[in-house]
């Protein structure tokens, strides 16, 4: 199991287009850059009429004293930002790396106080063929209108520190209709104007395309190898259909990296780093198991930057955060999940899973303490009638002080879909004894679609 963490790799396809939608449509009021609702079926799940089967025990080993490296923070997010909402209590906890906008729908400033790196999407400032193209028309259609566009908004931003992304989704219709030739001449264009304008620490990438496509991203390097254009970070996006596998996105970073990033025919680029720059899909959006999975998988696969969709108007604006609180403010089960992945990013430790339905995350910021972050994916595609049976998990932690008798505190996320979380359930507290240094425990069993945390510390 690469890096030491549980393996979804059993559950692996690749999904064959994202649904990011950025402009107002006929039948469905959204702004530029969020997805569409595809008709909001990413509440939780009806319980089924068919009975469960008893689901079989599973077992998650945690080696606490076993440090694994990572690349920082998978917590990221597009749009839902301005100068107050939301609310700092709500967004400094959660450590984002990453924030992915326009200017117009989050502020600069205020996301890298957050610690985030800003990345401009410069073609949601020009417009997508939903709306006419804002009246500018296709940018290939007139090169020399797209270079002067291009160089006013660089010049009019010199002084801002942000990373700029050309293009959304250019392998979609809902964004792109000129095909991959003309995109590698408009970015051309724009990689030029922008190291022309800013010089040569300009940061530019892409193309964020809507999935993972290896022979369109060859292409893309090999244009900017003729064309002598930037690309400094790779990009696209892992909005997964309930029938893509969750084991993919670690599948398609490790090789992106072997093909693109650590390929001598592509040395002379210097691309360096990879941006999953959406990611959560439609369905899986409201559903705190499978949030574990997008986090393992991204920090697993060995993203360098990831942001989280945002899939209506309602949840790419402030206050919702991509949808992670609820209308009132008040946060949702997914919100806990990001919360608690973010308190354990310093200090990740192997952790390991018997069933690759079940996602883990470990860490332990000192001796004698571990933090189990545990995420349940139902099966995908689920099963009709699908079943929503519980899953017994025997958790085993070696490298606790030897004859230590640590206290564990067991806490849950339910499977609420669109309904606030207030608080995580605490469904135990108690002492256990480890034989040399190690403890051995069953856990509450955890059902489908929730997460659970499992706290060790010192009594």
């Amino acid at each position: 199991m690469a890096n030491g963490r549980s393996s979804l790799s059993s559950l692996t396809r690749t999904r064959p287009g994202s649904h990011l939608v950025a402009s107002v449509l006929a039948t469905l009021t959204l702004v530029a850059g969020c997805n569409s609702d595809d008709g909001g079926r990413s509440a939780a799940p009806a319980p089924p009429a068919a009975a469960a089967e008893p689901a079989a025990p599973v077992t998650v080993s945690v080696q606490a004293d076993a440090p694994v490296p990572t690349r920082g923070s998978m917590n990221g997010f597009i749009h839902s930002l301005d100068p107050s909402q939301p609310p700092e209590a709500m967004v400094a906890p959660l450590e984002p790396r990453l924030w992915r906008s326009d200017l117009l729908r989050a502020p600069v400033d205020r996301a890298r106080a957050f610690g985030a790196e800003y990345v401009l999407v410069v073609s949601d400032l020009w417009g997508y063929p939903a709306t006419g193209w804002a009246g500018r028309g296709p940018p290939w259609a007139d090169l020399d209108k797209w270079e002067r566009f291009v160089r006013r908004l660089a010049r009019e931003h010199a002084d801002l520190p942000v990373s700029w992304d050309i293009w959304n989704e250019p392998n979609s219709p809902t964004f792109w209709e000129g095909g991959q030739k003309r995109f590698f001449e408009v970015y051309a264009v724009a990689s030029r104007v922008l190291g022309e304008e800013l010089g040569p620490d300009a940061v530019i990438g892409g193309p964020s395309t809507s999935r993972y496509s290896p022979r369109w991203f060859a292409a893309f390097l090999d244009s900017c190898l003729a064309a002598s254009c930037e690309i400094d970070f790779l990009a696209w996006h892992e909005n997964l259909r309930p029938e893509d596998q969750l084991g993919s996105i670690s599948e398609h970073l490790t090789d992106a990296r072997a093909r693109f990033l650590d390929n001598p025919r592509f040395a002379a680029l210097g691309v360096q780093r990879i941006h999953v720059n959406e990611y959560v899909g439609v369905e899986d959006r409201y559903l705190a198991g499978e949030t574990v999975a997008y986090l393992d998988q991204l920090e697993r696969g060995g993203a360098d930057r990831a942001a989280r969709s945002c899939w209506t108007e309602e949840e790419c604006s402030p206050p919702s955060l991509d949808g992670l609180l609820a209308p009132d403010g008040s946060p949702r089960g997914t919100w806990w999940v990001h919360n608690w992945y973010a308190a354990g990013l310093a200090s990740r430790v192997r952790g390991e899973s018997s069933d690759p339905a079940l996602a883990v995350l470990a860490s332990s910021e000192a001796p004698g303490q571990a933090q189990v972050l545990l995420g349940q994916v139902s099966p995908r595609p689920a099963p009709e009638p699908a079943p929503r049976a519980l899953t017994p998990v025997k958790l085993e932690v070696a490298g606790l002080p030897p004859g230590s008798r640590p206290v564990v505190r067991v806490e849950r996320v339910p499977a609420a879909g669109q309904a606030a979380v207030p608080q995580p359930e605490v469904l135990d507290e108690r002492e256990v004894t480890s034989a040399n240094g190690r403890a051995e425990l069953d856990l509450p069993p955890i059902g489908p679609h929730e997460a659970m945390l499992v706290i060790v510390r010192p009594r």
